[in-house]
């Protein structure tokens, strides 16, 4: 089966302050085919995620008010773990995965970017599984 036809079944999670994102990220994914589910912020993501285990990978910005993306990547790992999550942030690259402190984020994306990078990034990270970042651009 091709992924284009499987992709169609895939739940991705979108975690994501800014409103006008958020909903730009869900129009680009959606037109990509996927099911779209979104949070604000990080309470709301912890909910969803435990409410909706078909979330096949989380899309998750790094600083948001209350909690910030590792924190709230350490709750998602306690509920389930195994899923992809690929962080974005407009700090660069190296800040983010220090914080994130060698756990396992399945890819990066330096804000802002293009849909086809988004896209292109999404595929990979499924393609890959819950595969580990070690500090290199994807």
């Amino acid at each position: 089966m091709l992924f284009a036809e499987t992709q169609r079944s895939l739940t991705i999670l979108i975690v994501e302050d800014d409103a006008l994102l958020r909903k730009l990220l869900a129009t680009v994914l959606a037109k990509d085919g996927y099911r779209v589910l979104l949070a604000g912020d990080g309470r709301d993501a912890i909910g969803l995620f435990r409410q909706e285990p078909e979330v096949s990978l989380v899309l998750l910005d790094w600083t948001m008010p209350g909690m910030n993306g590792d924190r709230v990547y350490d709750e998602l790992l306690c509920i389930r773990d195994g899923v992809p999550v690929i962080v974005m942030s407009g700090s660069p690259q190296g800040d983010v995965l220090q914080a994130f402190d060698g756990r396992p984020v399945s890819s990066f994306i330096q804000k802002p970017f293009l849909s086809r990078v988004l896209c292109d990034t999404i595929r990979t990270a499924l393609a890959a599984g819950n595969g580990r970042l070690d500090g290199e651009a994807t």
